[in-house]
């Protein structure tokens, strides 16, 4: 049976590869290819999964509709020729399924440019939610209208669910709006996103102190060549706490802080994917490259400038305090726009280092705060088990 799996951003195609490896268990005889409509798909590669089309990154690393400026820069970057190859790859795919893993672009591609007879389709929606829409301004509406197929499920993407063997949603309430509006092929299992955060890469134990620990994630996009620095500057506030960062950028790229210095990890820490450490007099943080999950396992605190990875800490019930950036991401925009989907999970203040600090050591020690994000963490992001529960279900349907 071939299954050609079709998401439109880098964490869609790691939630993609959360599923399909649950489903290859569950169907031995799948034999799945993928398709990144931003980036390489490099989660996909990683897998060993066939990755199909022009794999290219974009320029605003698929934030095109971000701005207008995004929108220039990514169609200078070649994005419509790119769009073409891989409307093309789709066509000539023919799949028996197609698992969607995206928003209402990556679903009208592969509804569009799948060959008839149209194959068995199936979506998870890991992007909408209706929590967004909790208490924005109409000023802030207007403001946010090139994120309206994030906000909400629009009109053109519920049409095309209706037509789909099965839709999976990321939390209740938006499965039960949809329901509402007579889509009876939609459920909610949880969000997959949980799922990558249940087994740390390496065991960070051999390295902790006595201290609480602080984890920074200033994030995938290039906002960390903001934020990053910013958060050094926290730091040096924060002396009892010991610090590590888990890091995917490039450090070459960074600015350290006046006072800063780069230092080589020591052996131990190198073994467990220490990469560099920033100090400045006693503060040192230690910066991981591959121990995300095994830094979250750990914290007492995240400060954040990321999208999923915050959220994948306020599922855990850490406290996420955070600060917008110039972008591309982390926005003031988007900044706000999470703190309305994680409610009392996140604490959000603009980028002032005393202000930050202030406030990392008073979400540290207030325990009705921290029983507040537990409880808004297991509401709006929910538990881990997702993935199976999807798999389970499209196995179910396809034989059916």
């Amino acid at each position: 049976m071939q299954l050609l799996t079709i998401s439109n951003g880098k964490a869609e195609d790691a939630l993609a590869v959360c599923v399909l490896r649950e489903l290859q268990l569950l169907v031995p005889n799948l034999e799945i290819s993928a398709l990144s409509l931003v980036g390489q798909g490099l989660a996909y590669e990683k897998a060993g999964y066939n990755v199909l089309g022009p794999r290219q990154d974009s320029p605003t690393d698929g934030f095109m509709m971000q701005s207008f400026k995004n929108f220039v820069t990514d169609v200078r970057a070649g994005f419509l020729q790119m769009s073409l190859k891989q409307f093309r790859a789709i066509r000539e795919a023919k799949p028996d399924v197609v698992f969607v893993c995206g928003d209402v672009y990556a679903l009208w591609a592969a509804l569009t440019f799948t060959r008839n007879p149209k194959p068995k389709m199936f979506q998870l929606q890991p992007l909408v939610s209706i929590y967004y829409q909790d208490g924005v301004t109409p000023e802030e509406r207007l403001r946010r209208l090139h994120r309206i197929a994030v906000d909400s499920f629009v009109l053109p993407e519920r049409l095309m669910m209706q037509k789909l063997g099965g839709v999976f949603v990321r939390d209740e309430r938006g499965a039960s709006e949809l329901r509402a509006k007579g889509l009876s092929n939609v459920v909610s299992h949880g969000n997959v996103m949980m799922d990558q955060v249940v087994k740390p890469e390496v065991d960070l134990s051999p390295l902790r102190d006595s201290r609480d620990l602080l984890v920074l994630l200033p994030g995938s996009r290039n906002d960390y060549l903001f934020s990053f620095p910013k958060m050094l500057e926290t730091a040096t506030h924060l002396s009892e706490f010991q610090i590590f960062a888990a890091f995917s950028g490039d450090l070459t790229r960074l600015t350290l802080p006046t006072g800063w210095t780069w230092q080589e990890p020591s052996t131990i820490e190198r073994s467990l994917s220490a990469e560099r450490v920033a100090l400045h007099d006693e503060t040192r943080v230690v910066i991981f490259r591959n121990a995300f999950v095994a830094c979250l396992h750990h914290a007492r605190v995240v400060l954040g400038t990321a999208g999923t990875a915050n959220e994948q800490a306020a599922g855990l019930g850490i406290p996420v305090v955070s600060f917008p950036t110039h972008g591309p991401q982390f926005t003031e925009l988007f900044a706000k726009a999470q703190k309305r989907l994680l409610g009392d999970a996140v604490f959000l203040l603009q980028a002032n280092s005393v202000r930050l600090a202030e406030l990392v050591k008073q979400v540290n020690s207030d325990e009705t705060l921290r029983s507040a994000v537990k409880r808004a963490g297991d509401e709006r992001i929910g538990k881990p088990g997702a993935a199976q529960k999807i798999a389970r279900d499209i196995a179910t349907r396809l034989n059916s």
